[in-house]
């Protein structure tokens, strides 16, 4: 490593394209900026570039830092031949054996912490969809592709409906790989709820709302974010999810619920480019700044 580390803080293409990072109230922006600043004053030389930017000499960097990759799941084949072309120029945290494993929702089988109940159907797989609400046990599912971001392509299905919903399932299941997992009404009730873990530990904590009438709770689909504080045992929780996944990521965002038996369960396991949120607590940028220069040094 060479005394002053250089990091490339990677995002996709139209963010870094943005040229007033200083004042920009872009959620993206905004946290990119905060771990940017968080990394300088620990003596690292930051530069924001884009992933698909053929220009890149990736060599150059000591690490690169994924933020904001958000396009990744509409550039799926592009994006995963990006992450077997970097491995070996310079190495990414989290890094790229972490992002190739959580890409997928299929991670959510693999997993020994408690989840919310998850029915795979693969890409070109007939499906009897009555069947698989009566295995799930549920009169209302989500249903999406097990590739996917910020609520795309995701539907709430009633078991009444599955015949008007067949024909969009059908196309879908043609092209990719699909999940289906009963509908958790604290979704509705409550919220979910994102605890941060750096290197292990958490740091803060955030609930997401739906708006009236919808069940997403991103941004894009007019969910809102409040302050929230965990419990210990949801803290425990997400500590010991982070640990258990078999890969030591530096950040994680640990989604969780009550579930419909009044239960904790994981709903994701965000180790790509998740909004960590440190807009709420800048502190947490700080700690996974000392983080990564510490995982430079060996």
């Amino acid at each position: 490593m060479t005394q002053q580390p250089r990091i490339a803080l990677i995002s996709q293409k139209e963010y870094v394209e943005t040229v007033d990072i200083e004042n920009s109230t872009q959620t993206a922006l905004v946290e990119t900026r905060i771990l940017r600043n968080a990394l300088m004053e620990k003596g690292a030389i930051v530069e924001r570039v884009a992933w698909c930017d053929e220009s890149i000499n990736w060599a150059e960097f000591d690490c690169g830092l994924i933020t904001s990759t958000w396009d990744y799941y509409e550039r799926y084949e592009e994006f995963m031949d990006w992450l077997s072309f970097i491995e070996d120029k310079t190495p990414l945290i989290n890094t790229a054996s972490t992002i190739k494993w959580n890409i997928d929702k299929h991670y959510l089988a693999e997993l020994s912490t408690a989840t919310v109940p998850s029915y795979f159907v693969n890409k070109g797989e007939a499906a009897d969809l009555p069947q698989v609400f009566d295995e799930i046990g549920c009169l209302n599912a989500v249903i999406k592709p097990t590739i996917s971001a910020s609520g795309s392509n995701t539907f709430k299905v009633n078991k009444d409906d599955i015949a008007a919903f067949s024909s969009k399932f059908a196309e879908l299941s043609a092209e990719k790989d699909m999940l289906i997992q009963p509908f958790q009404n604290a979704i509705i009730e409550e919220g979910e709820k994102s605890l941060i873990v750096i290197n292990g530990q958490y740091t803060h904590a955030i609930r997401k709302t739906a708006a009236d009438g919808e069940f997403r709770i991103q941004g894009q689909h007019g969910g809102t974010v409040h302050n929230f504080t965990p419990k210990k045992a949801e803290i425990s929780f997400a500590e010991d999810a982070v640990k258990k996944c078999g890969y030591s990521p530096l950040y994680a965002r640990v989604d969780i619920i009550n579930d419909n038996d009044d239960q904790t369960a994981l709903m994701e396991l965000e180790l790509i480019e998740p909004d960590l949120f440190f807009r709420y607590n800048k502190a947490a940028a700080t700690s996974l700044a000392k983080a990564v220069l510490e995982s430079l040094q060996g």
